[in-house]
């Protein structure tokens, strides 16, 4: 999984699946470090209560 930063105060970022060559859509993390709220395009956590491996990455 490859993480690319796409704002300046280092508060949103692109995650992309490295694995699949054939599926590119990065997934978009916005990440607030002042309040510390998280929030993917994925939405599983929304969806399932579930954290995913795109939260994870960009909090590693």
């Amino acid at each position: 999984m490859s993480i690319e930063f796409i704002s300046y105060d280092s508060s949103k970022f692109f995650v992309c699946c490295t694995e699949k060559k054939d599926y590119s859509n990065p997934w978009v993390v916005n990440f607030d470090t002042q309040d510390e709220s998280i929030q993917c395009t994925y939405r599983k956590f929304e969806m399932m209560g579930l954290v995913c491996s795109h939260y994870m990455r960009v909090l590693r």
